[in-house]
């Protein structure tokens, strides 16, 4: 009496319908039984057996009250039995082909159940794209569930599933929607998927570089209650990512000032996270790249001072030293441009130029004992290249003057002239004026010491040690001369000249004894002009010798005074007044 046997070719159906009943009734007790046996002895016939009456059964009644109840127990024989693929269609044609009924929603959710036992099996590289259809298919039919059914116990644990594969498929805007359906079911879901609906929102944003939402989503997702400490970590760090990006979009869409506000906000907001030091560094990179020099020396000292062993304070320190000096704190950023020269390790080459940049800044706000200090680490740690050495060495004499600290200034004019002779064939033209200069200063307590000394009886003595003294200060001026720099060799010149002039001189003015008559006294001044003439005369040539050198172009003021001395000692060759005569005068 099947329905495609010869009885109803030749009968109507509907004038023999207690013959259809007895053959549902038939139907539903075979495939009863069937079910029963497959599920005692577990056998694939069984199973197999079961489904085909199910099948005949929903073929010859479609249509009936109980079709839908029918395809649900089809469904389930075929899950049973691991025929998980054909279960998925008859799961979802019994949850949304027939009107709804008590099993429906149950259905669409065993459909969700069959989709992923299905997956399972496709395991093989093979089937990679076939599994990926079917993931899809899985994906759409959970949210159809719960869609349909969002009063059902599982809708949300359902959205829940999609929304995190969505996101794992990178379907960041789907996987959003899904989420943010999650959190806005009524009655609430569990705090549990409230949390990972709010994970899969969050990520996806920040994936989606939606980093606002993305923020306000940690924090929503902050306020759930969570156990595990790390948890809270790793939400406070993706905060602080969240605004630190923003930072960044700013940053690269030319908007400095919010990128700064953004970078410093990270430290507001989430103060322990591990981007504060990256967030302050580059928000002062930024201050100083549009020469906002004030506000960048204030988050440099911040940085600093939350941070003192972090592995950017190098860089900080060098920052403030720029910020600093263009900001007009000429004395703190010379402070600052020592710290770099202290740093451990680093370039050797930066060290230095960051002192003689601290000295510089010393020099413009006239801190003389910083600037001897830095000038004196300068000779110390670097004794190349002699033209910076020796200039420090200089720099330290004049400052040791201004300081009235003469002792010093002599060791400095001293460690000159060494460097200078020390530095053989590096010798430059500037390093030997220098010496020479250093030299012929350094001559004058040499020569002061002879003119010291005063002529005395007994005369033998005292001139004894003035010519001592006298033959000291020679060499001084001799070796300052041999320099042979111009000005400084007319000056030596002139000096040495002078030592004969004045020793004459002494000769002269020397005390006379007081015993010797007038005659007595008379012969002993002939023979102190016998002894002094001798001097005078060499000190001439001497003197001579500097005026010639105005024919090679030279008259400096030492050559000027070796004229004025010699118009004195040779007046008739030396201190001729030129003469005028009235020529018109003479024609009349």
């Amino acid at each position: 009496y099947g329905m495609d046997g010869a009885f109803w070719t030749l009968n109507l159906r509907e004038e023999n319908t207690a013959v259809a009943a007895h053959l549902k009734a038939n139907l539903n007790d075979l495939a009863q039984y069937s079910h029963a046996e497959a599920q005692k002895n577990g056998k694939i016939t069984d199973y197999q057996e079961a489904a085909r009456w199910y099948r005949k059964y929903l073929a010859y009644f479609p249509g009936e009250a109980d079709s839908a109840n029918t395809n649900f127990l089809l469904a389930e024989i075929l899950f049973e039995s691991q025929s998980f693929e054909e279960a998925t269609s008859e799961y979802e044609r019994t949850a949304y082909d027939y009107p709804l009924h008590e099993r429906s929603a149950e259905a669409g959710y065993a459909a969700i159940l069959a989709y992923r036992e299905h997956e399972k099996s496709l395991r093989d590289e093979q089937q990679a794209e076939q599994k990926a259809q079917w993931h899809s298919r899985y994906l759409d039919s959970g949210l159809k569930f719960a869609d349909t059914y969002p009063e059902h116990p599982e809708s949300g644990a359902v959205l829940t599933t999609v929304a995190e594969d969505l996101f794992v498929q990178d379907e960041y805007d789907l996987a959003i929607t899904v989420g943010q359906a999650v959190v806005a079911k009524q009655p609430p879901v569990e705090a549990s998927l409230a949390r990972t609906a709010w994970t899969v929102i969050a990520h996806a944003q920040f994936d989606s570089q939606q980093f606002a939402k993305a923020e306000q989503a940690y924090q929503r997702l902050l306020g759930l209650p969570i156990a595990e400490t790390t948890s809270h970590n790793e939400i406070t760090e993706r905060i602080a990512a969240s605004i630190y990006q923003q930072a960044e979009q700013a940053q690269s869409s030319g908007n400095a000032e919010t990128a700064v506000a953004q970078f410093l906000r990270v430290a507001q907001v989430v103060p322990e996270s591990d981007f504060v030091p990256n967030a302050m560094y580059d928000a002062a990179a930024l201050l100083i790249a549009n020469e906002q020099w004030v506000d960048s020396i204030s988050v440099l000292e911040n940085f600093r001072a939350e941070f003192p062993g972090h592995a950017f304070n190098d860089d900080v320190t060098q920052k403030l030293a720029i910020a600093r000096e263009a900001a007009g704190q000429t004395g703190l950023a010379a402070v600052e441009y020592e710290r770099i020269a202290s740093l451990a390790g680093g370039d050797a080459e930066l060290h230095r130029e960051a002192l003689w940049q601290a000295v510089d800044l010393y020099a413009q706000i006239d801190a003389v004992a910083d600037q001897r200090r830095v000038y004196a680490e300068i000779v110390a740690r670097y004794p190349e290249p002699l033209s910076e050495s020796i200039e420090a060495r200089q720099h330290l004499a004049d400052l040791a003057s201004t300081a009235d600290d003469y002792a010093d200034r002599h060791t400095w004019l001293a460690s000159i002239i060494a460097t200078d002779r020390a530095a053989g064939a590096a010798r430059t033209e500037r390093s030997r004026t220098l010496a020479a200069r250093a030299s012929l200063e350094l001559a004058i307590p040499l020569r002061d010491a002879f003119l010291a000394v005063a002529l005395t009886i007994p005369l033998q003595n005292s001139l004894k040690l003035k010519k001592t003294r006298m033959e000291t200060a020679l060499a001084a001026y001799g070796a300052t001369a041999d320099y042979d720099v111009a000005d400084v060799t007319t000056a030596a010149t002139f000096e040495i000249a002078e030592l004969y002039f004045q020793l004459s001189q002494s000769l002269m003015n020397s005390e006379r004894p007081a015993t010797l008559t007038d005659e007595e006294t008379e012969q002993y001044v002939i023979l102190l002009e016998e002894q002094a003439f001798p001097f005078e005369e060499q000190a001439i040539d001497i003197y001579t010798a500097n005026v010639v050198r105005t024919a090679d172009g030279i008259y400096d003021d030492w050559v000027k005074k070796s004229f004025t001395r010699l118009a004195e000692l040779v007046p008739a060759r030396y201190a001729k007044a030129e003469r005028s005569e009235a020529l018109v005068g003479q024609l009349d």
